[in-house]
């Protein structure tokens, strides 16, 4: 099927929450133990089946930014991989949505990641342990997907980056970095920059912005002294994960980002040493590039599906040894299409609703759909 039937067929399929139409997908949330004791907030889609019955291709482990966590637009990601017979688990992140954790808080990448992995691990308790698995990452989610990747190269199939964070467009000086780094080892929650309206740089779609203000469990309040210098960070640990990265490898960027560095995903791409890798760069758009004009959405989303399917086929059709070798060299992506760029895109909004606020106590929490189911299972 052709990427743009793809995409035609899922927005008949599941429309949107701005028309009064919600995913198709029942999403299970849970809460999971880490080793510390520390809990975390999970969701799951079409896990052990997909909607249809049939049984899903692969697994897709989602991991999402700095300050977000698994919201309403997750929800229709999901239902739209799920169309395309993709299962999906996802993480919100230590500090982030309903984990444990000081709001805003980036643990170090490392426990992020093992936080991404202890997700999976309980996704497959209800999945054919064989069942190739697909990392993806939004932004600080990419550096958390990747790192999760060298962890348990054997687990991840496939690894596909959204806007990733691999450095910064303008990264302090030496001293400030230093300095930057004493104070997180002091005092990692200090808030060292006040609260900026991140939505304003990251989604192009206004009504996004507005969103993103009042949805509770979003963070939106000053920078901390240990997120800051962790996110900086993570440009040093991701050049250092090329080297251990086997798998095939897609990543996404806007050309105008000012809040992760596109040229430094780029380089990372060159630099991995698999043949099936590709970076796509977009010529303009914010940060986040699934808020972008719907012509735009709809090729993304046909784009990567199509890529994910066609990993996972290459992923269930290998041996076991290829497997552990890893599959990044089994298809050799030719050198002139590792490298493409897009056209920004044009036309209407297609924004996604965050879930209805209720009131608990006083204190307003987002409810989840009616059709959510919460499971606490032992870690």
């Amino acid at each position: 099927m052709r990427g743009g039937s793809i995409a035609s067929s899922l927005v008949c399929l599941l429309g949107d929450e701005r028309h009064g139409r919600v995913p198709t997908v029942t999403g299970e949330d849970r809460t999971l133990r880490m080793p510390s004791g520390a809990a975390i907030h999970a969701r799951f889609w079409g896990i052990p089946s997909l909607p249809d019955g049939s049984a899903p291709r692969a697994l897709v482990l989602l991991v999402h930014g700095y300050g977000h966590y698994m919201d309403g637009f997750f929800d229709r990601l999901a239902s739209e991989l799920c169309a395309l017979g993709l299962a999906c688990a996802g993480v919100d992140l230590p500090g982030h949505g309903l984990s444990d954790g000081d709001r805003g808080l980036v643990v170090p990448i490392v426990e992020c990641a093992e936080a991404a992995l202890r997700v999976r691990q309980e996704a497959y308790l209800d999945l054919p342990s064989g069942l190739p698995c697909i990392f993806y990452g939004e932004s600080l989610g990419g550096a958390v997907a990747t790192m999760a990747a060298t962890l348990a190269p054997a687990d991840c199939q496939a690894l596909c980056l959204m806007w990733p964070l691999m450095g910064v467009p303008a990264p302090p000086n030496t001293v400030t970095h230093v300095f930057l780094s004493v104070l997180a080892a002091l005092c990692p929650g200090l808030v060292v920059r006040a609260a900026v309206e991140a939505g304003d740089y990251s989604f192009a779609d206004p009504k996004k912005r507005e969103d993103t203000k009042t949805d509770p469990h979003r963070y939106a309040g000053g920078m901390r002294a240990g997120s800051a210098a962790r996110m900086l960070a993570a440009g040093e640990l991701m050049l250092a994960a090329a080297k251990s990265i086997r798998c095939p490898v897609f990543a996404v960027h806007s050309a105008t980002d000012i809040i992760t560095s596109a040229a430094r995903s780029r380089e990372w791409v060159r630099s991995l040493a698999v043949t099936d890798k590709q970076h796509v760069l977009v010529d303009a758009g914010a940060h986040n590039l699934w808020w972008e004009p719907s012509d735009l959405r709809s090729k993304l989303l046909a784009t990567i599906g199509a890529w994910m399917r066609e990993r996972a086929d290459l992923a269930r059709s290998a041996k076991p040894s290829e497997r552990a070798a890893g599959l990044g060299n089994r298809k050799a992506v030719p050198a002139e299409e590792q490298e493409v760029s897009w056209p920004a895109g044009s036309g209407a909004f297609d924004p996604v609703e965050v879930a209805p606020k209720a009131s608990a106590g006083g204190v307003p929490v987002a409810a989840p759909p009616a059709a959510v189911r919460r499971v606490g299972r032992p870690a």
